[in-house]
This record gives structure tokens, sequence and C-alpha cells, in this order.
């Protein structure tokens, strides 16, 4: 597994995929400590629902102003893992384009989406497939 796919199609708005996901990362329900999130729109009456991943930039962007390089790539590729090296400056935070690699609340501390070690809990749990993996190009 090397990335997500997101098909903003299919997405209902359930939040099961962000409530999954802040369960395996914290062992609690609760949308704020997700590593991913959702962005609801209005247009024309209705509501639109975009679940919003790391995108595994090229050259991401909270990789590049990292003045620890912190930020690496986890063993066998993929998602980005926060090193020991993090001194929480938090610029990773303010430079994704996402959004997604956030200040975790209670510690003051940068939270980036590892992919549940390639077993995301945010694809597993999704009911109608909005959130995939990909592997070697592939969906899965």
């Amino acid at each position: 597994m090397t990335g997500l796919i997101v098909d903003a199609v299919k997405c209902t708005g359930c939040m099961l995929c962000v409530l999954n996901c802040s369960f395996q990362k914290e062992k609690i329900f609760s949308p704020s400590l997700a590593r991913l999130k959702i962005v609801r729109t209005e247009a024309d009456g209705y509501w639109n629902f975009t679940p919003t991943v790391c995108r595994l930039c090229d050259f991401p962007a909270c990789v590049e102003v990292c003045p620890t390089e912190a930020l690496v790539p986890r063993p066998g590729g993929g998602a980005l893992v926060i090193s020991d090296l993090c001194i929480g400056c938090l610029k990773c935070t303010e430079a994704c384009p996402e959004g997604v690699c956030q200040v975790h609340p209670d510690y003051v501390d940068p939270m980036v989406c590892d992919f549940c070690g390639g077993d995301p809990s945010c694809a597993k749990a999704c009911p109608t497939g909005a959130i995939t993996t990909i592997s070697k190009g592939k969906d899965k």
C-alpha cells in the first residue's frame, strides 16, 4: 500500500473514516484527533463532502520546511512519519497544502497520516468506497 485515493462523489459525510482514524491513533473517537478530515461545502442547496487525506506530494512542503529533517518516509515506502528529531516548531502544519498535517490539540505536536502502517483504518471503515488504497499504481 503506497497511498490513498479519494472519490469525493461517493462520500456521504458519515465521518466513519475520521472516527476510525482517531480511534486507531489515539484510542478515542474524536474528529479533532484524526489525521484526515471531511470538508463540507454547499452548492445549489446540496451538501458536498470531500475526504481530505495526505496526498504524498512529489515535493512535500512539510518536508521542505522542516529544519531538523524530522519527516521521513516510512520504511517500505508510502507515508511520512515524524521522527524523534521533531522540535515542535509546527512549520510542517503551516506548509501542508491539504491542511492534513495538523497540530495535536493536547501535546502541541504535529500529527501526520502514516497510513496506519500500510493498512489504513479510514479506507477499511468507509462504507461507500470513497477512500481506497493504491499500490504500485493500481487501485485495491
